[in-house]
């Protein structure tokens, strides 16, 4: 096999992993599609975040995801003006204590 063999091999397996494993119900290729739409944009997906603006169905899903991909069990408070959620995580460095 070639390197480029081996590497769309090991990207298929994941792939299937992710698409066969739950977390707390949640399929795991889901919540990596959460989560990477929350981190596209950092440098370093490892640092704090938060989600702010959620609305009530979409705060579950984006708990799961951080606490899947970081370890962190993230805070949620409620804006009651606005009725929207915000998600704070202390990253995957602060949940592991790096």
């Amino acid at each position: 096999m070639t390197y480029e063999e081996i590497i769309k091999a090991e990207q298929e397996s994941h792939a299937k992993f992710e698409a066969e494993t739950f977390y707390n119900k949640y399929c795991v290729a889901d919540l990596r599609k959460i989560f990477d739409g929350l981190t596209k944009d950092m440098a370093n997906w490892k640092m704090p975040f938060d989600v702010p603006g959620l609305m009530g169905e979409e705060v579950m899903p984006v708990v799961t995801a951080i606490q899947y991909f970081t370890g962190d069990n993230p805070q949620v408070d409620l804006n009651v003006n606005t009725m929207r959620f915000c998600v704070r995580t202390r990253g995957y460095y602060g949940a592991c204590g790096a």
